[in-house]
């Protein structure tokens, strides 16, 4: 089965923290794993109303020099939308002072399973 991974990345603009993931809107299936990455400092993703596999969320650990979530499955029978939300501890120099923050999207991203 296939392995996504999903890009997490904040970016600091006037005054705001942005976040952008690549992919943004992931379509997957049944058995299929996720993996999220970041290079901006640990992470934790939560899935909002229901969620498509055994947990309701996953959190980064550190490999190297970037954070990474353990294999997340899509568990038999999950089909529909799945809204999740990010939260990063900005550890990244290039944030400045935001520096040790933590940045949080509530409502962007999500898994799509058919």
């Amino acid at each position: 089965m296939p392995q996504y991974e999903i890009n997490i990345k904040v970016k600091a603009a006037q005054g705001h923290l942005n976040f952008t993931y690549d992919p943004s809107v992931l379509h997957a299936c049944a058995g299929d794993t996720v993996v999220w990455r970041s290079d901006d400092g640990p992470f934790a993703v939560e899935f909002k109303h229901d969620t498509p596999g055994p947990d309701v969320g996953t959190h980064g650990n550190q490999i190297g020099g970037h954070w990474e979530s353990a294999q997340f499955l899509i568990r038999q029978g999950a089909r529909g939308h799945y809204h999740y939300a990010v939260a990063v501890s900005l550890v990244n120099p290039v944030f400045e002072e935001a520096q040790g923050r933590v940045a949080l999207d509530a409502a962007c991203p999500e898994i799509i399973v058919n």
